[in-house]
């Protein structure tokens, strides 16, 4: 068997700029008659991409090993922490409530998810990044993935001074009417 040195990348690191990076050999190359080269050789994207070396028949590696060389190679972006809502509680008052978040060229909420709700409950706004950035998150600067933040509009509390329900009985199947003393009526 001929033996070939196995391949290198001359650079195996970028960092995302809109332009398309493509990966070069510092040994080997891609035309190689002792192996075959497939994988990620130019991306554009923020992402960790990997090129697979297989050796062709009749040739091994000079350490002796005959196995694929996989070769690892990354586009970085910039990172940026995950925003906070401005405002993450409300009331329930009948009216509508929308949640928003400082946005700049990084991110922005996606008007697809829970951004504005009237009704109690709770809610999922989702924060999406632009490419070429990643969220700065322990042992990784590659997480891309949206972000869910939580809001919530809570249920009102009513309260009166003091109330009269009247009539004091009823008959079965009518309703009674609550007053209040500032004249709100629940029926």
């Amino acid at each position: 068997r001929s033996t070939v040195t196995k391949p290198g990348l001359s650079v195996s690191s970028f960092t995302f700029d809109g332009n398309e990076k493509t990966v070069t050999f510092s040994t080997g190359g891609t035309n190689n008659e002792a192996y075959a080269v497939n994988g990620s050789l130019s991306e554009t994207n923020v992402g960790t991409y990997t090129i697979t070396a297989t050796l062709n028949e009749g040739y091994k590696w000079t350490d002796g090993s005959t196995d694929p060389v996989e070769l690892t190679w990354t586009i970085s972006g910039t990172t940026v922490t995950v925003p906070g809502l401005e405002v993450n509680e409300f009331t329930y008052d009948g009216t509508a409530h929308a949640v928003s978040i400082t946005e700049n060229a990084a991110y922005a909420l996606d008007s697809a998810s829970d951004i504005e709700k009237t009704d109690a409950g709770n809610y999922k706004a989702k924060v999406k990044l632009a490419n070429g950035y990643g969220w700065a998150t322990e042992g990784s600067t590659q997480d891309t993935e949206d972000k869910d933040l939580a809001w919530v509009i809570a249920q009102a509390t009513l309260t009166a001074d003091s109330f009269t329900i009247s009539p004091m009985s009823t008959t079965v199947g009518s309703e009674p009417t609550v007053s209040f003393k500032n004249d709100m009526t629940m029926g």
